[in-house]
Parts: C-alpha cells; sequence; structure tokens
C-alpha cells in the first residue's frame, strides 16, 4: 500500500459507492491500478469498470489497505485509523502535531516551570483568554535556550510558542484562535526573511531586536541577506510603523544576524513596537 496516498484511497471510495462505469484514465487511476495488478480496459481516455471489475476493485483495495473502501475515508487520527483496520495508518488527515502546541514560560493553568523545561500541550487545554502576551519563535535550539537570552524584564514571565516550520500544525491553529486582547511578540532572526515573518504571517505588535554592536554585526552573513530576494521586496512596500528605521539600518548594512549569534554573545534584547 505504500504507494497508494489518501487521494487515490478517497478515488477508489468514489467508484465504488457511486458505481461509477468509468474513469479517467489519469496518472492517478493508473497509480491506482498498478499498485492493485489490476488492468481495466481502456475506452479512449477513460478505463471500464462493469459491476465485475468493480467487484474485484473492492476486494483487491481491502486485502491491500485493510479498509472496505465502499465506506467513506474516517475522519479522526492516526489511531482511529489503525483502529478501522488500516494497514498504514498514516493515511489519517490527522497529523501527529495537529492540535498540539510546544510551549515554555509562564503557562496559564500550569505551575511554575523549570525555565529550561517546554510542555507539548492539546490546543483544547489551554485557556488562550488568560494570556496577556506571547512570544512566538521559530528556531527549536533558541526556542529551548530561550531563558538564556537577556530579554526585557516584562518578557521574563511570559509564554513562550515554538511555532515552527509547517510542522508544527497546532501552533498556526493557535495562533488564528488567539484572542485579539493577546499581545504578540515576534522574535526572529535579524534579518528580511525575520522580519517579513513578524510582519506578514504573525501581524505582531512588538519585536524582539538585538542592540547592534560591531561584534555582533561582524557575525552577520551578507550572502544570506542577498538571497533574501523576495522578503526584501515586502519589506520595501510594506506599511512597517515602528519597525521601518530597523529595516532600514538591517537594508543598508545588508544585516542577517542569527538568534544564536545573540546568545553567544549575550545581546541585551529589547522591545521595538510596530
Amino acid at each position: 500500500m505504500a504507494g497508494l496516498t489518501r487521494g487515490h484511497l478517497k478515488a477508489v471510495h468514489e467508484l465504488l459507492y457511486h458505481r461509477k462505469d468509468k474513469v479517467a484514465a489519469n496518472a492517478q487511476w493508473q497509480t491506482i491500478c498498478a499498485q492493485l495488478e489490476l488492468s481495466p480496459p481502456r475506452q479512449g481516455k477513460f478505463l471500464l469498470f462493469d459491476g465485475a471489475l468493480r467487484k474485484e476493485l473492492r476486494q483487491v483495495a481491502e486485502a491491500v489497505t485493510g479498509y472496505d473502501l465502499m465506506s467513506p475515508l474516517p475522519e479522526g487520527d492516526r489511531n482511529l485509523y489503525a483502529k478501522a483496520g488500516f494497514l498504514n495508518e498514516k493515511v489519517s488527515p490527522v497529523k501527529p502535531n495537529q492540535g498540539y502546541v510546544l510551549l515554555k514560560g509562564q503557562i496559564p493553568g500550569l505551575p511554575q516551570l523549570d525555565p529550561a523545561v517546554s510542555v507539548r500541550l492539546p490546543l483544547t487545554s489551554l485557556a488562550l483568554g488568560a494570556l496577556e502576551t506571547l512570544v512566538v519563535m521559530e528556531n527549536l535550539d533558541s526556542f529551548d535556550s530561550w531563558h538564556r537570552y537577556l530579554v526585557p524584564a516584562e518578557l521574563q514571565q511570559t509564554t513562550v510558542l515554538y511555532r515552527g516550520h509547517g510542522t508544527m500544525a497546532g501552533s498556526k491553529a493557535l495562533l488564528a484562535e488567539l484572542p485579539a486582547s493577546v499581545r504578540l511578540v515576534a522574535f526572529t532572526d535579524l534579518d528580511p526573511a525575520g522580519l517579513r515573518t513578524a510582519h506578514a504571517e504573525l501581524k505582531a505588535q512588538a519585536l524582539l531586536t538585538p542592540q547592534l554592536s560591531s561584534s555582533l554585526i561582524k557575525v552577520s552573513v551578507r550572502d544570506d541577506f542577498n538571497h533574501q530576494h523576495e522578503a526584501q521586496a515586502y519589506l520595501e512596500k510594506a506599511e512597517l510603523g515602528g519597525w521601518q528605521a530597523l529595516w532600514e539600518r538591517v537594508k543598508a548594512a545588508k544585516l542577517s544576524i542569527k538568534q544564536q549569534h545573540m546568545l553567544a554573545q549575550a545581546v541585551p534584547l529589547t522591545l521595538l513596537q510596530r
């Protein structure tokens, strides 16, 4: 079943459930037939399935997948799919990180955590209305080291979210559900990509930025700045408000300073309102 995706299984279900006698001879159905070792007759741009061949398709598909595809695919996680009999539970539409978030700091409803500890929690267990400020980070190693950064006093007891790079679906859901009363603070690399993320994707009210010493500027990577063309073009047109002067300085010096270097040099961070 390794070659059959959720899309393939839905296509087989649609054929069986609606008793279709033909389907388009496209790449999807060619893959299905190859994986199930079926050879339906072809008529022009269509593959033909009479009653006998549909019955064979149903039987072979169930043997390969562990599930009778006459029934619709379940809505649920991988555990539910395993219980339903699927041999490959990964065709579930629910991914492992969906509905979960990775947090650290002061989390509403939980006792004070050790500064180095982070917790993975179901999004439904969080009292989002109790949040006042949320710091959002994208680099996991920097998130893990949050307690070591020199942050303003007002952020030392706040909640910190690991946003991730597309693997943390729960964090995306949390940000979408965040009450308007919560102040969102972005902490990213100091470069065009980081500024665009804070402005366009997070729509943060404030940005954590390093004090730009000569030693920190020395470890900036100009090539990284030069490769971030799309982010630069976005920032040139965006209404940056209180971040405009910072962008002008980043642009003039072609800065791309990583969070890891901010920590390595123990650079104090300041809060810049948008």
